[in-house]
């Protein structure tokens, strides 16, 4: 399990994923928020799974959706948020590349992305009840957002120019 785990923490593409699915999901309710972490986990862990039958650039590209949403600040509903959770899974269960996938180093993928994006949005939806920060976490958001979908945009070039 701790091999799966090492391989999310390590992984930049991996960290930004989940970085921007917490900036995305930033106000939304800390049961949604919680819901969609645990789609997340789910879709990290079937993707991290499977054997690698992805394009270079799909990880990357769900990166920018995720990143882009998070910084035009909209407060997704149920649906759109389950979908960033979706996107934000696959982008990291790709981004893991597990050298030998088991069920064991999957279990790890998915616990550290459970524990890595509920930890963040229940702390941040507790954080966002303060007056004070309630006025300076949107612009964190978007300033975070857009960081994400820089570094998607890095590594899918990188990912599409080593391909061709």
């Amino acid at each position: 399990m701790l091999t799966g785990a090492y391989h999310v923490v390590t992984s930049p593409l991996a960290l930004a994923a989940m970085g921007g699915l917490i900036a995305a999901l930033m106000g939304v309710g800390e049961t949604l928020s919680l819901g969609c972490a645990g789609v997340a986990a789910v879709s990290a862990a079937a993707t991290a799974a499977l054997p690698r039958h992805f394009a270079p650039f799909v990880a990357p590209a769900a990166v920018v959706v995720v990143g882009l949403s998070a910084s035009a600040g909209l407060q997704p509903r149920t649906v759109v948020a389950a979908l960033l959770a979706l996107m934000a899974g696959l982008a990291t269960g790709i981004a893991t590349d597990l050298d030998v996938p088991s069920w064991e180093g999957v279990i790890g993928v998915a616990g550290t992305v459970l524990f890595i994006i509920g930890g963040a949005v229940a702390g941040l939806d507790d954080l966002n009840r303060m007056p004070r920060l309630a006025r300076v976490l949107p612009i964190g958001r978007r300033v975070l957002g857009s960081w994400v979908a820089a570094i998607g945009l890095l590594l899918g070039a990188l990912a599409v120019r080593m391909a061709g």
